[in-house]
């Protein structure tokens, strides 16, 4: 659908997975007792096996992959927002937050520019029009 709307071709990245405190189906009080301790500490490892901060390190690492692969390119890159905002928070210089991923709106994006290094350009946020 994507491709054919935009007329280029899209890649699904599985090192762009959102993170996940558990995917076994528990209860959602349960989940969000897991992802709240996560974001207490961002070394715990939940059940899924991939602490917040080892998700962030995989998010940069893809990012920048995908970066290199496109050096000098405009490229489009969407996924959710616990994912990107642990790599917008670090681009900050800022600790990552369950408040902040919260923060981020349905369809927002951020602008960033990878030359030597990432770099955020603007935080997230609605643009364009609304149709």
């Amino acid at each position: 659908m994507f491709e054919e709307a935009f007329r280029v071709p899209t890649t699904v990245r599985p090192c762009l997975r959102e993170w996940a405190a558990d995917t076994s189906g528990i209860p959602q009080r349960d989940y969000l007792d897991l992802e709240a301790r996560g974001w207490a500490d961002l070394d715990y490892v939940p059940p899924s096996g991939e602490s917040l901060r080892m998700a962030a390190i995989r998010g940069r690492a893809c990012i920048e992959g995908i970066a290199r692969a496109h050096d000098g390119d405009i490229v489009a890159v969407s996924g959710h927002g616990t994912l990107f905002s642990l790599l917008t928070s670090e681009l900050k210089g800022e600790r990552p937050t369950s408040s902040y991923k919260s923060s981020i709106g349905f369809a927002h994006a951020a602008i960033l520019h990878a030359d030597s290094d990432l770099r955020l350009v603007r935080d997230f946020a609605p643009y364009g029009r609304p149709a």
